[in-house]
């Protein structure tokens, strides 16, 4: 997918800040391009914050006529803009829905934007990532649990997540509280069994 996002700004030669967008089929190496958007978007943003990489500063520079060997990246200054940069931590972007602010919306999630805004997390492991993730989201949520989902029977919380809306989320992590299959809630959401992992992982902990 880097090498097909390479292609296609080469092909499209475009000079400057660039997001293309894709979809992987899980099952397979299948995937598709959603779009390409030449442009510096909310997205450049927050990858520039998250890998400490001045997109639209070096982007600025490119539309001047200076090429990447010749940008030395203002960050580290040892290295030249051509170089990706490396990370040693987990960046975890979570989508802001305010519901909260509009009760009577419908919740439920598809291709329609629904976000007003994302948080933006970093930590060691997905688990502390994704965690802070979750509190930072302003939503009265201190951590991965609702206390409305607790009292849930099975099938009800099964409906919840079916439903596919911004609480999937919360309901996912109490069906694995509870000692529900993991397995059946990859059928039904597609959620990879990597997340599924680490979230299950997130529950174990707070048994200790």
């Amino acid at each position: 997918m880097r090498n097909a996002s390479l292609k296609i700004i080469r092909a499209l030669k475009i000079c400057g800040g660039c997001n293309v967008q894709l979809a992987l089929n899980p099952e397979s190496f299948q995937y598709y391009v959603i779009e390409v958007n030449p442009r510096v978007s909310r997205s450049s943003a927050l990858a520039s914050k998250a890998t400490g990489y001045p997109i639209a500063r070096i982007s600025a520079k490119l539309a001047v006529g200076l090429g990447l060997d010749e940008i030395l990246n203002p960050i580290t200054k040892t290295s030249y803009a051509c170089f990706e940069p490396a990370l040693d931590y987990i960046v975890t972007k979570f989508a802001r829905l305010p519901f909260d602010k509009f009760p009577n919306a419908d919740r439920q999630l598809g291709t329609q934007m629904k976000a007003t805004g994302e948080v933006m997390s970093i930590g060691r492991t997905f688990e502390e990532s994704f965690l802070k993730s979750v509190r930072s989201l302003e939503i009265k949520v201190d951590h991965l649990e609702k206390k409305e989902f607790l009292k849930m029977s099975r099938t009800e919380l099964y409906q919840k997540i079916k439903a596919r809306d911004d609480e999937r989320i919360f309901a996912v992590a109490q069906w694995i509280r509870n000692g529900y299959d993991l397995q059946e809630i990859n059928d039904v959401t597609h959620i990879d069994m990597f997340f599924l992992r680490h979230i299950e992982h997130i529950i174990e902990l707070e048994k200790r």
